[in-house]
């Protein structure tokens, strides 16, 4: 190579170093311009180029905490350049991070501070303590991810502190603190970290009153949080909670009220039965349980007698009744969930009162129904014993000296005397005294019409009547025998003389408006005739008195009562006797002739020459037995 050559390389290569010097200084505007873009890509190598974004949003404000999962970013097409220009501006501005392999990069940015700070931490540890981020992986690396995180700058510091507790000796770990223990709650149920989130549950049952104390947003609690807190109360912690705000004891007492209504009761938490089971009855309108339903009084259609002497009750299920629309009636009333829950705790819990022999919801407890004034009995003569009879003075209401089924229904209320039978009973009246004035309601108010029941006389122009009593009694309806299908023998056997005197006296007034009306189709059209008098209704004395000596009279003695009751019914089987032994002989004489002919085989006269003769038969066989019971009586006399 010649010296020409060598000048001429220094001369370039000392011109060319002084061009790219300016070059080297406006390296960024060139840049910007996006002049290098297409070359770009192969003169610097990134590693981060397709780095996907994960952004998490943890809020303590009653928000619900928001995550983003993202790898391409939407881009109006007006910004294309601008878009272009600061995507260069970082690449050039990127500065590398000395960090481990295994490390994971985390911007926690705090917008109420507008402070932003980066924490690393370790992947396997992070994907071990915060389950959230081991199913946003999907099998992709943490380090390929770029994790954003908006919250509170020292609640993450917290959680870090937290996660990498394992590697710091048990003095240093960090302690939950009642100020910031909900934001710290939201987020491990975000995050889902298990362990970190039992123990904020714990600590928020234990120090309830010191958290309500501060300015901790409670809102902020999703449901499944609210669930597992509420697991943890018992009724009588949550009535201990002091919130005068109303942060969280209304949520929680919903959540007794899901736990009330489960169909196994809870006891742990106060719950001894289950309001699944009470329903409302058709008839009563009460709110009763299957468990004792049939111990408490129905109306009397619906109670039956029992053969040992107890009176149960069949209460009907009314359909229409659901307890979703009974308990939004009751908060629309009462305006509190608390007094709704121990409204319903008592609908759902039963006690035995030994006073009135009835059970009774525990909200009832004041609703015992008595008398306060001794019953007055009637009496017609000062020496003789007073009537059986009388009435209460304190409201005129009608009183018995001796009554099979005793009646309750007093004019005033007490309160009920509690038997516990068992330590269920017990826990249950131990809770009722507790909380008296939250379960208990109020007895409603009685109101009894002004009315004297005093003794009258009977009225003597009466007297060959039965009297009729127009006052309605509350055992009408009352079952005393079960149901049994009627023969109807006794009855029609009984009243066969009655409707053979019906019949007679309508065939009399038949036969009396057809002369009538046949005298008056004769006699129309003449004015002078007279019309015929009407007969006058004959009085049948021995019917009445047939008919007075099937009941009990009360002018004879009861050995004659007896006796003729004795003889009335020896009379009436003998004669249900012949009637059933005549329909089994003409029953089986119609089945011989009824393969043949369904006549006899001397025609139908032949038939009723045959009835003749066992009607006279019959009629002679009765005039004898009279005749003879007379001549046994003149014999007696």
């Amino acid at each position: 190579m010649t010296k020409k050559e060598i000048c001429r390389k220094k001369s370039t290569a000392s011109l060319s170093a002084g061009d790219c010097e300016p070059l080297k200084r406006k390296l960024s505007e060139v840049v910007s311009e996006g002049l290098l873009d297409s070359v770009l890509p192969y003169l610097v190598q990134q590693n981060n180029s397709k780095k996907s974004l994960v952004s998490i949003k943890l809020s303590d404000k009653g928000d619900k905490p928001v995550a983003s999962h993202s790898s391409t970013t939407t881009i109006p097409p007006n910004e294309k350049n601008m878009a272009r220009r600061r995507s260069s501006d970082s690449i050039i501005k990127s500065l590398p991070v000395v960090k481990a392999d295994s490390e994971v990069e985390i911007h926690v940015c705090d917008e109420l501070k507008s402070a932003k700070k980066t924490f690393y931490c370790n992947q396997n540890l992070l994907i071990s303590k915060m389950g959230y981020f081991a199913s946003v992986t999907q099998g992709q690396r943490l380090e390929d991810m770029d994790i954003s995180v908006h919250c509170d700058i020292g609640i993450f510091e917290w959680l870090m502190q937290w996660i990498k507790k394992d590697t710091l000796p048990e003095s240093e770990w960090p302690q939950l603190e009642s100020n910031y223990v909900i934001p710290i709650l939201v987020s491990a149920a975000f995050l889902e970290m298990e362990s970190l989130l039992e123990d904020c549950l714990l600590f928020c049952h234990e120090h309830m009153n010191d958290i309500l104390k501060t300015n901790t947003n409670l809102s902020c609690l999703n449901e499944s949080v609210l669930i597992r807190l509420a697991a943890m109360y018992t009724n009588v912690e949550v009535e201990a909670i002091k919130d005068k705000k109303d942060k969280i004891q209304s949520r929680l007492f919903t959540k007794l009220i899901q736990s009330l209504a489960e169909p196994e009761p809870e006891s742990v938490r106060g719950h001894w039965c289950s309001l699944a089971k009470v329903f409302r009855c058709e008839k009563c309108q009460l709110l009763i349980t299957p468990d004792v339903a049939s111990k408490i009084p129905c109306v009397p259609p619906c109670m039956r007698l029992q053969p040992d002497g107890s009176i149960i009750s069949l209460h009907i299920r009314d359909p229409n009744w659901d307890i979703n629309t009974y308990i939004i009636r009751l908060f629309k009333t009462l305006k509190s969930w608390r007094r709704v829950y121990w409204r319903l705790w008592g609908d759902a819990h039963f006690l035995f009162c030994s006073t009135c022999q009835r059970y009774f919801p525990s909200n009832q407890i004041g609703w015992c129904r008595y008398h306060p004034d001794t019953p007055q009995f009637f009496t017609l003569d000062a020496q003789r014993a007073p009537l059986p009879i009388g009435r209460f003075p304190c409201c005129g209401e009608r009183a018995y000296r001796f009554q099979l089924l005793e009646n309750f229904n007093g004019c005033h209320f007490r309160q009920h005397t509690v038997l516990a039978e068992d330590v269920k009973d017990a826990s249950i009246f131990s809770m009722l005294e507790s909380y008296r004035h939250l379960i208990e309601e109020e007895p409603p108010q009685l109101l009894f019409p002004e009315k004297l029941t005093r003794l009258v006389a009977r009225d003597p122009n009466i007297s060959d009547k039965k009297f009729v009593c127009k006052e309605v009694f509350w055992w009408d309806g009352f079952e005393i025998m079960p149901p049994r299908p009627k023969l109807g023998l006794l009855t029609n056997f009984a009243n066969r003389e009655e409707e053979h005197l019906e019949t007679e006296e309508s065939s009399g007034e038949c036969t009396e408006e057809e002369s009538t009306t046949s005298v008056s189709s004769d006699t129309e059209g003449s004015a002078e005739s007279n019309p015929r008098p009407c007969m006058k209704p004959v009085k049948r004395r021995n019917l009445k008195r047939k008919l007075e000596s099937t009941l009990w009279q009360p002018n004879l003695s009861a050995r004659s009562n007896q006796d003729i009751q004795r003889a009335y019914e020896e009379k009436t089987i003998k004669e249900i006797t012949e009637f059933l032994n005549r329909n089994v002989i003409i029953d089986s004489l119609t089945k011989r002739g009824s393969s043949k002919t369904s006549t006899p085989v001397g025609g139908i006269w032949v038939r009723l020459e045959q009835e003749w003769r066992e009607n006279s038969q019959k009629s002679g066989r009765t005039a004898v037995s009279t005749i003879q019971g007379k001549n046994n009586r003149f014999r007696g006399k």
